[in-house]
């Protein structure tokens, strides 16, 4: 697959999920067409291509973006990846001895603290860019994540419950199996059950999505207010911050239940469904391991 700088819904499916292929290896679930080597040299485009869906950007910004990623991306291939590797090997020697609930639990704690870190190091260069941002492309980035609601809602309202988990089961399916090889007809009927146990965030994922887009406005409107002092800086990157860098704190109590809910589900299906493996699915997971391994030692 060759990449060039134009918009098309293969690339767009690679979005910024590069890297989140840890946490598809570590819970055997991929969500990327292409080679993670692939996808992650290519993330600087990508990343501005993906800002540039919500607000046009100047020339001047899209170099300090591009900047910002390849610098970003320069720290991350000298100091994060190698610990990647390290925690996918110890899945591989895990997936051999059985994986325990505990065990899974410690991958997600894992993942979190990887994203932690690169939240922390991303955080200077994020602030700097949304500060470039003028109202004008503050007002078009609010109207498009508006309009990507109101998209969301319409597809939501037009498919029935069946066919909103008969999509869901083919997805989880997909990415399980991108792993395994086939599933048989119990591990089909454990996913299945799986599917049924995991409850529905639609509405209050839109609820978050609009107390994002409020925070948002909130924070570009106080900086209206003020005169570029470097305390009004302050101001405005501590109003900004939630909606960028720690956004559970714009969830409801709601919202957090039940991803707290469905993450409990999936820590109790993946120990079954690995122990449910076969000889051949068993090394079909381990290869792709070794792949994904193999993929980012490439970008050291």
């Amino acid at each position: 697959m060759t990449f060039n700088r134009y918009r098309n819904s293969t690339y767009k499916s690679i979005n910024m999920r590069l890297l989140l292929r840890l946490m598809m290896a570590l819970l055997l679930v991929s969500m990327t067409a292409c080679s993670t080597k692939l996808a992650y040299n290519n993330l600087d485009w990508i990343a501005s291509w993906y800002v540039d869906d919500y607000v046009t950007l100047t020339s001047a910004q899209e170099k300090q973006l591009d900047s910002s990623i390849e610098s970003l991306l320069l720290w991350h291939r000298k100091t994060e990846l190698q610990n990647y590797v390290v925690q996918i090997k110890y899945i591989k020697i895990d997936l051999k001895n059985g994986i325990k609930h505990s065990t899974i639990k410690n991958y997600i704690n894992a993942l979190k603290q990887f994203w932690d870190v690169i939240l922390l190091k991303a955080e200077p260069d994020v602030m700097r860019f949304a500060n470039s941002l003028s109202d004008k492309q503050i007002t078009e980035l609010l109207a498009e994540i508006e309009q990507q609601n109101l998209k969301k809602i319409n597809d939501f309202n037009n498919s029935s419950e069946k066919e909103r988990l008969k999509k869901r089961f083919d997805r989880i399916e997909e990415q399980i199996t991108e792993f395994t090889g086939p599933l048989d007809r119990q591990q089909k009927k454990r996913l299945t059950q799986l599917n049924a146990s995991l409850l529905s965030a639609f509405e209050q994922r839109i609820q978050f999505r609009r107390d994002w887009a409020k925070s948002i406005a909130a924070a570009y409107q106080l900086r209206q207010q003020k005169h570029h002092k470097e305390n009004d800086r302050i101001q405005f990157e501590q109003a900004l911050r939630p909606a960028l860098i720690n956004t559970n704190s714009l969830r409801s109590q709601e919202y957090l239940a039940i991803l707290e809910h469905n993450q409990a589900k999936w820590v109790e299906f993946f120990p079954q469904l690995i122990s449910s493996l076969n000889v051949k699915q068993l090394s079909n997971v381990q290869s792709k391991l070794d792949d994904t391994i193999a993929d980012i030692q490439g970008l050291y």
